[in-house]
C-alpha cells in the first residue's frame, strides 16, 4: 500500500500537508514549504537528502548505483578551500552506500589541509602577528585589513624549520628536502 502511494505521489502530498500549518511564511496558501524537485521539466523520482545539520546537508538522486547532486550547503566548511564541496558531498554520500570504499575514499583527502582565510581586522588579531612580523620589511609584514592563510601543517621547511602549508603559491617548494613531521 505505501508503495502505492510514494509511486502516485500521494506520500509526498501529505507530508507537505502534514507541515502546512508550520509554514512561517504564511504570505500565500499556495506557497509550500517543502516542494517537489523538479530539473529539466520532470519531477524527480528518487531524490534523497543527507544531513548533517541544518545547514550541513546534500540533496542528491540516486538511481542505478549513481549519484547526482542537486543542491548541497558548504556552510561552516569553507575552511577546506582545497577540496571541491560537491565532490566532497559525492564521496560522502558515496561512503554511506558503499561502506567498503571507506580507505579509498579516506586517501584522497589524506593530503588536504584545513586553511581558513583570516581577515586582520582588529588590533588583538594584529597582535597574533608580532612574531611573524618580527625583523621582516614593512612591505613583507602583515598588516591590518590584509588577510592571511590560516592552517595546519606536517611538513618542516629544512632551512626556516618553519611549518609549510604545501599548496601556498608564495612557498617554495622543494618535495625531496621536505621532511615529514607527525
Amino acid at each position: 500500500m505505501y508503495d502505492d502511494w510514494v509511486e502516485n505521489g500521494f506520500a509526498s502530498g501529505l507530508i507537505q500537508d502534514f507541515f502546512k500549518p508550520l509554514n512561517p511564511y504564511n504570505i500565500d496558501d499556495n506557497m509550500e514549504m517543502f516542494k517537489i524537485q523538479e530539473e529539466d521539466g520532470r519531477k524527480l523520482e528518487n531524490v534523497w537528502c543527507l544531513a548533517i545539520s541544518s545547514k550541513r546537508y546534500a540533496v542528491y538522486e540516486y538511481q542505478n548505483d549513481t549519484i547526482t547532486i542537486l543542491k548541497y550547503s558548504n556552510h561552516a566548511l569553507g575552511h577546506y578551500i582545497t577540496i571541491d564541496p560537491k565532490e566532497f558531498w559525492h564521496d560522502i554520500i558515496l561512503l554511506w552506500y558503499h561502506p567498503e570504499k571507506e580507505e579509498e575514499i579516506s586517501s584522497k583527502y589524506e593530503t588536504k589541509y584545513a586553511i581558513s582565510q583570516l581577515a586582520i581586522t582588529n588590533y588583538d588579531i594584529q597582535k597574533r602577528f608580532d612574531g611573524i612580523n618580527k625583523n621582516r620589511p614593512y612591505s613583507k609584514k602583515i598588516k591590518p585589513y590584509n588577510f592571511a592563510s590560516v592552517g595546519t601543517a606536517c611538513r618542516i621547511d629544512p632551512d626556516t624549520k618553519e611549518p609549510i602549508i604545501p599548496f601556498l603559491s608564495e612557498i617554495k617548494r622543494r618535495d625531496e628536502s621536505l621532511t615529514w613531521s607527525f
